[in-house]
C-alpha cells in the first residue's frame, strides 16, 4: 500500500488508498475535490451492488471483481440495507427521533 502524503505538508494533495479504490482530493482548505469517474468509488461500487443505476464502468468493474470472489455478496448488501430501514423506521415511529 503506498504512503500517504502529509496533507499538512503543503494543503494540496491527498493520497487516499483503499483495496478497491484510489481517489485524489485537491486543496484541501477549499473543500474541492476532482471527480474521474475512470476511478472507482466505495459509494458507486455500494450502488452497484445494490442494483443501481449510479455508477460508472470502473466502479461496475471493481463490483464484479468483488462478486467473482464472493458470490453471496449482494445477499449481504442488500441484508445491511434492509436493516439499516428497519432501524430507520423504528427510531422515528417508535423512539420519537425525528
Amino acid at each position: 500500500m503506498p504512503t500517504q502524503p502529509d496533507p499538512t505538508a503543503d494543503g494540496q494533495t491527498a493520497l487516499i488508498t483503499n483495496a478497491a479504490y484510489d481517489w485524489r482530493v485537491n486543496d484541501l482548505r477549499s473543500g474541492e475535490a476532482t471527480f474521474d469517474p475512470t476511478q472507482p468509488h466505495i459509494s458507486r461500487v455500494y450502488d452497484y451492488l445494490l442494483g443501481g443505476k449510479d455508477n460508472y464502468a470502473a466502479d461496475r468493474g471493481v463490483a464484479e471483481r468483488i462478486i467473482a470472489s464472493q458470490p453471496t455478496i449482494q445477499i449481504g448488501v442488500r441484508g445491511q440495507r434492509a436493516v439499516l430501514g428497519r432501524v430507520v423506521r423504528y427510531l422515528v415511529a417508535e423512539a420519537g427521533l425525528a
